[in-house]
């Protein structure tokens, strides 16, 4: 029983780490596409970005689930 919780930890941390880097590579391309179109500035954009994510809730979202789980 024991080996399956620790299986089952670890597949929840990849998944984790994959959801971090999936989140991370698109907000990278969309800031790069913005800085690219010469529509924002990478600190205008990231702060609207943290911004819009926080009014969607996404930000506690991820606190709640954070700690529920504990640490690993």
């Amino acid at each position: 029983m024991r080996a399956l919780q620790d299986n089952t930890l670890s597949t929840i941390e990849k998944i984790e780490e994959s959801r971090r880097e999936i989140v991370k590579d698109i907000i990278h391309e969309l800031e790069e596409r913005a800085i690219g179109a010469g529509t924002v500035t990478f600190d205008g954009l990231h702060d609207a970005l943290r911004k819009c994510l926080e009014e969607a809730g996404v930000h506690d979202l991820l606190l709640g689930w954070e700690i529920s789980s504990g640490p690993p």
